[in-house]
């Protein structure tokens, strides 16, 4: 299973292992942006965005947010460490994107090369949250299934508290984020269309 462990600080180590700054330096040129045009677009610097490309600085997961909304990109382009072939993605093959700072672990359950719809397995540990703050990330539609534990949802101004078996349906432009209020691990399903982990 591929796997992107990140440090405390919720930052990627080890960012030319994982070939981050070159996918996003890949992504930025064949768009035809230049770094100025991504850090007006982000509200980083330029000196970040070039230092993350050389592989010298790792960005934040909500910096990289940013970057791959920015790119018009899923995250797990960006993070992508192997590309599966085909329909049919088998589970000793999903990547898996773990944050600790967050208490969050994504399993990406659809390939890398769908970019119409993805599918993502989220686990929260006691207190855990899929960002900092709550955050917009595309356009589109996301539906988020709770398979086990207790998850708070906040879309905005609201909030909205979900058992195992209950759902949700948001606009992902609106700023959301997952946060598990429950004692044990939550798990839940969601299904993103377009892509952009």
């Amino acid at each position: 299973m591929g796997k992107a462990m990140l440090n405390r600080n919720g930052r990627i180590p080890a960012v030319d292992e994982l070939g981050l700054g070159r996918r996003i330096r890949s992504a930025r040129t064949s768009r035809s942006l230049s770094l100025g045009q991504v850090a007006a677009a982000t509200g980083l610097t330029k000196s970040l965005l070039s230092q993350v490309e050389r592989g010298i600085a790792s960005p934040s997961l909500t910096s990289l947010r940013k970057v791959a909304y920015a790119l018009q990109v899923p995250i797990s382009h960006l993070l992508s460490t192997e590309n599966a072939v085909g329909a049919v993605l088998r589970r000793s093959h999903r990547k898996e994107i773990r944050w600790p700072a967050l208490g969050v672990t994504y399993e990406f359950v659809s390939p890398d090369d769908r970019t119409n719809l993805q599918l993502v397995l989220m686990r929260l540990e006691p207190g855990g949250r899929n960002c900092e703050e709550p955050t917009g990330s595309s356009t589109g539609d996301e539906c988020a299934l709770v398979l086990a534990g207790t998850v708070e949802v906040v879309v905005g101004d609201s909030r909205h508290r979900l058992e195992e078996g209950d759902s949700i349906t948001l606009d992902r432009a609106a700023p959301h984020q997952y946060i598990n209020v429950g004692a044990g691990l939550a798990t839940l399903v969601a299904a993103m269309n377009p892509s952009s982990m």
